[in-house]
């Protein structure tokens, strides 16, 4: 009898600071409402991966999973103040009973490549872009755009790139690997949300070549890599690439961007930016403002 596909996440992404909706309810609720919330929001990404059906029931089962003397009655409070900040979309509560929002479909979203196909339509907040190509082989979605900054950093990227690799090499890499690690790579890096904040196809690109270069670090072979004129160990780029986020991929975009002389070898530089992400980017400029 063959396995029965899974609908829901092994895990999802969670902020190293908290957002402002999660700093309100640690203020009203203490250290027990931001516990609740996390239960549920693994409930909802464990189950079907972008919702949860709520009842009295699921009440209990958290509490339960919540432990330390929060009751049923806690877990429903919390829900309540979470649908009032918008942490979870109202109308989708008041209509099916459910627990979603448009940053929950977008994380699930990025999970499953981009196929819309997977949420219900009845759930879905999110618009599904009419002239999508298909995903599943380009992962880019067409769009009509004009001449921009972003074109002219596409180019600069696709000029080096060529020039210092071999692209059919690596490709083959790429298709022969499992595609989960590319899904877990764009989960985790928030890929929708990414591409939406560039909103151009060039763009968009720019951003499917940095993912392209993580996952080849992430499945390579190679001993180590060139990194501040020195070797690194390939275990140890790849340990912190794990750890690799939207604000890290936003920080190698701008590095690429702003820098005014002539990359020699793209590749090896965006490696290098990418690892010295943790160290050059400051508390300000990943949290400055609310994502």
């Amino acid at each position: 009898m063959a396995r029965p596909i899974k609908e829901g996440l092994d895990y999802f992404p969670l902020n190293t600071v908290f957002s402002t909706e999660f700093k309100l309810l640690r203020a009203e609720f203490g250290a027990k409402g931001i516990t609740v919330l996390i239960v549920i929001m693994m409930l909802i990404h464990r189950e079907h991966g972008y919702y949860c059906e709520w009842r009295e029931d699921i009440c209990l089962t958290v509490a339960e999973d919540c432990g330390f003397g929060v009751n049923s009655s806690f877990v429903s409070e919390i829900a309540g103040a979470c649908l009032r900040r918008e942490v979870f979309n109202e109308e989708m509560y008041k209509k099916y009973n459910i627990l979603t929002s448009a940053k929950i479909q977008k994380v699930y979203l990025a999970a499953k490549r981009n196929d819309f196909s997977k949420i219900s339509e009845r759930y879905l907040l999110l618009s599904a872009p009419k002239n999508r190509v298909n995903a599943e082989k380009t992962g880019v979605i067409a769009t009509k755009t004009g001449v921009n900054a972003t074109k002219t950093l596409q180019n600069k990227i696709n000029r080096n790139i060529s020039n210092n690799i071999n692209n059919k090499d690596i490709y083959n890499k790429l298709i022969n690997k499992p595609t989960n690690i590319r899904e877990e790579v764009c989960s985790a890096v928030e890929y929708n949300t990414l591409k939406k904040r560039v909103g151009t196809s060039s763009g968009r690109e720019v951003i499917d070549n940095i993912i392209d270069i993580i996952v080849e670090v992430l499945t390579g072979e190679r001993t180590y890599y060139q990194i501040n004129k020195e070797r690194v160990g390939a275990g140890a780029v790849k340990a912190r690439f794990q750890k690799l986020r939207l604000e890290h991929i936003e920080y190698t975009v701008r590095a690429i961007e702003n820098c005014e002389g002539e990359i020699k070898n793209m590749r090896g530089y965006v490696i290098s930016v990418l690892y010295n992400s943790y160290s050059n980017i400051s508390l300000n400029d990943l949290y400055g403002s609310n994502r």
